[in-house]
């Protein structure tokens, strides 16, 4: 199978571009990856939110399985779905479906003058395991789980601006807190206030480097400055999407092209430092395993690739390497007004949201998964009027997006590298952490296994009993090392890229 010739590509600055229409060839197939169901309409797996509530953000906790929504009328629900519930085709189970009243509830109409506002942005503290939320009256809320149930921590309001963006940072010591007026805040885990800063000009979001070293903030002109983790200015990213803007985005009046929709700086998750206690005395209560701060392992790899996200209204999405990426790739979705953008978790690809401009209304939302460089594999149509967030689950095969007043739940079903041959399947597999693949030889008769590390797997096929690994070499020859017998024996053939 191959890739589908209408869909988009990434370019690097000053290639040519694909102006195909993103829905054009929908029909076709995918090499990598495909939702399911495929083509058009909704999935097939639903929540929905009672009332006329509109969601606005949904987010996923990808060590504990929570799935937190927000919307209209301060609404905020929490569900917990069942470590089977990511296999594709199984029946959804939620053990906790959880509406909490911070938005809503008394102090939230003391504060918003009983104006209740709309809660616009939610992010998990993967290490503590704690819930930020916030809505369009400034309130931010933080949660705690105590025996499957969350409560309220720490609340704080403003009164002055709409929060834009918040992040955890890598350990989750350090929250990032942007207003849209341009006020900035880094506080700790338990509250204090480490430092604030005074932007000049009106934010749109902020994001951690991976090691915790950098604030990104996307500012409201469509420049992404950068600050040192205690608040020094270090510089402007390179940002090729706003220097060569497509003449049919140029010309549309209703649509600026600077707004910012998400940056997204993709690391592994970290591993949850609260652990549940059995024992009856407890009752259950998460107790926090170490206190040592976390360290990020960089990506090793010569050619690494792309980990931040940088999307725009106007359908354009940046990918970097890292901060001083001098080439990044510009992926362009022409007609497509963006309003979300996550990487899945293992950082292979990412999904965007939006809403296609030259379709009707009720036909117009639509979600694009595309890998880390650029490439659209597959796509959704929805039948709604809006679509507006999307979030992965810890697995990376279902997609939960907000829709109006629902949380559908979308298949993704990729494609592997695997094989069969002598009585062995043979699999890959990516350590996300270390940046390398393990190919597994398992001898299904004997109920052995064996692995080998493979650096820059590109792929691998079978044949009577016999498997061959292509994998890309790091000197400047471009050459492949091809041959491994089933038993692990290496046999090299040297061949061109």
């Amino acid at each position: 199978m191959g890739i589908d010739p209408g869909g988009i590509g990434g370019h690097r600055a000053g290639e040519h571009k694909s102006q195909c229409d993103v829905l054009r060839h929908e029909t076709g197939s995918f090499t990598y990856i495909r939702i399911w169901p495929p083509q058009s309409g909704p999935p097939s797996t639903k929540v929905k939110v009672p009332g006329n509530t509109n969601l606005a953000c949904v987010e996923w906790n990808l060590n504990t399985n929570f799935l937190a929504s927000g919307g209209s009328g301060g609404m905020l629900k929490v569900i917990k779905l069942t470590h089977e519930d990511s296999v594709v085709g199984s029946t959804m189970n939620m053990p906790v479906n959880q509406a909490l009243e911070g938005h809503s509830g008394y102090v939230a109409y003391q504060v918003a003058n009983f104006i209740l506002g709309t809660v616009m942005c939610a992010a998990w503290n993967e290490v503590h395991q704690k819930l930020t939320t916030s809505d369009s009256n400034g309130l931010i809320i933080v949660w705690s789980l105590h025996n499957e149930t969350w409560y309220e921590e720490m609340i704080n309001n403003r009164n002055k601006s709409v929060v834009v963006g918040m992040a955890w940072n890598y350990d989750g010591t350090k929250i990032a807190i942007a207003y849209q007026d341009g006020q900035v805040i880094v506080g700790t885990m338990d509250g204090n206030r480490i430092w604030n800063k005074e932007l000049n000009g009106n934010v749109a979001t902020c994001e951690w480097s991976p090691n915790g070293n950098l604030l990104l903030f996307g500012m409201g002109d469509g420049e992404v400055h950068t600050y040192d983790a205690q608040g020094v200015f270090m510089e402007k990213l390179h940002m090729v999407a706003l220097e060569n803007v497509e003449l049919e985005t140029a010309l549309a009046k209703d649509l600026r092209k600077d707004n910012i929709i998400a940056i997204k700086w993709f690391a592994p998750a970290p591993k949850s430092r609260v652990s549940e206690d059995n024992s009856p005395i407890m009752s259950r209560l998460p107790r926090v395993q170490s206190l040592e701060s976390l360290t990020y392992t960089s990506d090793f790899r010569p050619d690494p690739k792309p980990k931040l996200l940088i999307a725009y209204a106007h359908g354009v999405v940046q990918l970097m390497r890292n901060e001083n990426d001098s080439s990044p790739i510009v992926a362009r979705f022409p007609q497509l007004t963006v309003t979300c953008a996550r990487w899945c978790p293992n950082g292979n690809f990412f999904a965007v949201t939006g809403q296609q401009l030259d379709m009707p209304t009720q036909e117009s939302s639509v979600v694009h998964v595309v890998t880390a460089y650029g490439v659209k594999l597959s796509s959704l149509q929805m039948h709604c009027s809006s679509l507006t967030g999307c979030s992965w689950d810890p697995t990376g095969v279902k997609l939960a997006l907000c829709a109006e007043n629902l949380i559908w739940f979308a298949n993704v079903r990729p494609r592997y590298k695997w094989g069969y041959c002598g009585h062995t399947v043979v699999y890959s597999f990516e350590r996300v952490d270390r940046g390398d693949y393990r190919v597994v030889f398992y001898e299904s008769k004997l109920d052995e296994s064996y692995s080998k590390p493979v650096r820059q797997l590109e792929q691998l096929a079978t044949g009577q009993d016999y498997c061959i690994i292509a994998n890309r070499q790091e000197d400047s020859l471009g050459k492949v090392s091809l041959g491994y017998t089933v038993s692990g024996n290496c046999k090299k053939k040297n061949g061109p890229t």
